[in-house]
């Protein structure tokens, strides 16, 4: 099954990456895991409905 996919790229200074680097290996995920997962957690906590799979899809 293929997902549609968009790509995000952010800038951070060097001290903030190595900050999320250091939460990142705690929970043994890389950086950018780590990142796609506090979004996840925002957007489950801000009750967004949000559809991953199109109609007739699954």
């Amino acid at each position: 099954m293929k997902i549609n996919t968009k790509k995000v790229v952010v800038g951070m200074p060097p001290e903030i990456y190595a900050a999320l680097e250091k939460l990142a290996g705690k929970k043994r995920h890389t950086v950018p895991s780590y990142i796609r997962w506090l979004i996840w957690k925002h957007i489950d906590e801000t009750d967004m409905q949000i559809s991953l799979f199109s109609k007739g899809e699954e």
